[in-house]
């Protein structure tokens, strides 16, 4: 997505490369106005005609665009957000197989005034009927980092973290962790305690990153089968960076 400003009005307009990224050219008109900030756009893997495009509107309402033309017409549909607290919505995966199961994970402070403080409460969301209506599947007192779908589509993961900004912003520790799901429901088990900070499932494994002073490395790989809610998940350090060697010379 580019974002243009011009005479103090901004546009958003989706760009499309042919050549993995050497030219780009306008894909379709400019994006609704009712898009004020334009977050995340994604394409179904199953349809490439279906595109969807998330952000905020007017009041820090969420908004998603949906496309069934490749980006030469959008359809606007509210995302339960609070606006308030200006949560801001990213998409995190579109189903391989299915154009309509959408998932989105947000990005939230909730400000509270007696505390002085704010707390980390991202969500995932989810819709089966191509962002029309939302679930909110799960919200952890966490940074929602980490987000990923089995290679055949049907379990999800979920990785909270913290990113230790300090300044009065207030994780829950205890939150923290991956959570394993059936894909497009809320029946979540937490299967890893500790901070996580990114997540991929391949056919070789699961990939997540890990805090560095707690489990020694920064990025393990795990087997599907260790990550359970009765076991205990083991990772194979694959980088530490107490290993990474440099700077480099100039």
């Amino acid at each position: 997505v580019l974002v243009t400003t011009s005479g103090g009005v901004t546009s958003n307009q989706l760009q499309e490369s042919l050549d993995g990224g050497e030219h780009f050219h306008p894909l379709g008109p400019p994006l609704p106005d009712t898009l004020r900030l334009a977050a995340t756009v994604d394409v179904a893997p199953s349809d490439t005609q279906r595109i969807y495009v998330s952000g905020l509107g007017l009041a820090g309402a969420g908004v998603l665009l949906r496309s069934d033309d490749r980006g030469q017409s959008f359809s606007a549909r509210p995302l339960p957000t609070d606006a308030k607290s200006d949560e801001v919505p990213y998409i995190a995966a579109v189903e391989p197989s299915n154009p309509d199961g959408l998932y989105v994970r947000t990005d939230v402070w909730k400000y509270d005034e007696l505390a002085g403080g704010a707390a980390a409460a991202d969500a995932l969301l989810y819709s089966d009927d191509g962002g029309s209506h939302f679930t909110e599947l799960l919200r952890q007192g966490g940074k929602l980092f980490g987000f990923a779908l089995s290679p055949d589509g049907k379990e999800v993961l979920a990785g909270y973290g913290d990113p230790v900004e300090g300044g009065g912003r207030v994780i829950d520790q205890n939150t923290l962790g991956i959570y394993r799901a059936p894909a497009g429901t809320s029946s979540f088990e937490q299967v890893y305690n500790g901070p996580v900070s990114c997540l991929t499932w391949s056919e070789a494994g699961v990939y997540a990153c890990t805090a560095q002073g707690q489990t020694g490395f920064a990025l393990g790989l795990a087997t599907p089968d260790s990550l359970l809610a009765s076991g205990k998940a083991s990772f194979t350090p694959l980088l530490s960076l107490l290993e990474v060697k440099g700077p480099l010379a100039c």
